[in-house]
């Protein structure tokens, strides 16, 4: 696995300088010079086009991953059927949109009319973020995350931020600062296809794609991919959609703001899930299935203190965050947003890349129902919660959801292999951050914003270096932090 953790670390570099440039833009920039309805219509446009995305995907993304190793030799032939298979899919999801058109003005009409002036602006970021996933695809089938990732994290964050200090200046309108996205990612497309193309491949054959031996089991794979995807997508997209549905555009700002907060804390899930997800598929090629379950204890144990680290320094100076923030008063509405939306990210961690296991193996079609069902529940507890709790109901339905979900998907792969990513240290790394969260939550506040934020930040990374140096939570983890300390790795 150390392929896992070498990629890991340098899409770290990328990923944290994009934390910086992420909160210094939705902290300091956003509520500063944008309001909270435009940070909400930003934000729902955002979630309709990534809600849309899997289904004109339709599951490529998933199989280049998978059958990248069964085709060595055959790499053109399994990009020219899942680009077919992508603009058919685009085509029909357009389509079906343009009949449907009635239905989505009526969704929005009521709370948040505005979003229906832009139909069209939501499909061409449809069709770029579907080009830049495919591309990040192929790369991540060539075992390369890092590359992507910095431009996913780092050239589109500072994009979008420049973008936002235009409209603070006055140089754009905010209607142009909406179609600016389209502009940033055709940026970022050149420039991840020009990396692809250089290093992976982007050659495309299209001769006797539907013939080839293994395009029954790629179509398969893909379209029960796509009944997954979708419903992964769902549950990060539905709650902001129906947030603006149901109480309005202003709410889905606050909420999107405190959303975004909690988010960065599975910054190292996403980061080790894209590169463990070749690995696990080229390991049930060569079944090793040892090798999967160590790596499946070692990862959950990883993810469970990098998560936990980051909970505490956000949660505990949340109070500090609000404080500095513009208009701090208006965005603290979603403090506990912010705190039961991190305890899913903790839940997700703690529990591993147990979703990305079950979709590289034989029983893959188990995972997609599981996902669609969790899609279908997400929706439900969405409308059970918002409209009597309101944003925090969002967030508590993303919670209930996201446990039930992964209890699911931990019995499933006990009962099927035997892989179990709990053991004695994650009970050792429960009981000693939970103990670091109380000693450090009930200290006195200093009244200086800042000395407070930076004692309290102090703590929670000592503490969390001594647990790091006694506590060992995987030796991959301690490995990775040795390297980052001293050197870069080779």
């Amino acid at each position: 696995m150390s392929v896992v953790f070498k990629q890991t670390f340098l899409s770290s570099i990328s990923a944290y300088i994009g934390i910086v440039i992420g909160y210094v833009n939705i902290i300091l920039i956003m509520p500063l010079f944008l309001s909270e309805d435009q940070i909400g219509l930003i934000r729902t446009i955002n979630s309709i086009a990534m809600l849309l995305v899997p289904l004109a995907l339709v599951g490529a993304s998933g199989a280049l991953v998978r059958f990248f190793p069964k085709m060595p030799n055959e790499k053109a032939k399994l990009l020219g059927l899942t680009a077919s298979m992508v603009l058919i899919a685009f085509g029909l999801v357009v389509g079906l949109s343009i009949i449907f058109k009635e239905q989505w003005f009526a969704f929005f009409q009521k709370e948040s009319p505005e979003v229906n002036n832009y139909f069209a602006l939501v499909y061409a970021m449809l069709a770029v973020m579907i080009i830049f996933n495919y591309l990040e695809a192929i790369s991540r089938a060539g075992f390369n995350i890092s590359v992507p990732n910095f431009f996913r994290e780092v050239v589109f964050k500072a994009g979008h931020l420049i973008a936002v200090l235009f409209v603070g200046f006055g140089w754009i309108s905010y209607h142009q600062y909406l179609h600016s996205h389209l502009l940033i990612y055709v940026f970022l497309i050149l420039g991840l296809g020009y990396f692809v193309k250089r290093k992976v491949t982007l050659k495309f054959s299209f001769t006797g794609i539907f013939q080839h031996k293994l395009s029954q089991d790629i179509i398969q794979f893909s379209l029960f991919s796509i009944l997954g995807s979708f419903g992964i997508m769902m549950v990060l997209q539905i709650d902001q959609i129906m947030v603006s549905s149901y109480l309005g555009l202003s709410e889905n700002g606050i909420y999107s703001t405190a959303l975004f907060m909690a988010v960065v804390i599975e910054l190292p899930r996403r980061l080790i899930s894209q590169i463990t997800t070749p690995v696990i598929a080229k390991a049930y090629h060569e079944e090793r299935f040892n090798d999967i379950n160590n790596d499946y204890k070692s990862v959950s144990n990883s993810l469970f203190f990098l998560g936990g680290f980051l909970f505490l320094m956000i949660t505990l100076n949340l109070h500090n965050i609000y404080q500095i923030m513009p208009n701090g008063e208006v965005y603290a509405k979603g403090y506990w947003v912010v705190y039961f939306i991190g305890l899913t990210k903790i839940v997700d961690m703690v529990f591993s890349v147990n979703g990305e296991i079950v979709s590289m193996s034989k029983i893959y079609k188990y995972n997609v129902f599981l996902i669609l069902g969790l899609g279908i529940l997400t929706v439900i507890t969405n409308s059970i919660f918002i409209p009597r709790i309101g944003i925090e109901g969002a967030a508590i339905a993303t919670l209930v959801t996201y446990l039930i979900f992964n209890v699911l998907k931990y019995t499933l792969l006990k009962v099927k292999y035997r892989f179990d990513p709990f053991s004695m240290k994650t009970v050792i790394l429960l009981v000693t951050m939970a103990g670091g969260y109380f000693a450090i939550k009930f200290l006195p506040v200093f009244e200086n914003v800042w000395v407070d934020l930076l004692v309290r930040s102090l703590l929670i990374t000592g503490y969390f270096g001594f647990l790091l140096w006694f506590v060992k939570p995987s030796p991959q983890l301690n490995q990775m932090i040795v390297k980052l300390l001293s050197k870069s790795p080779k």
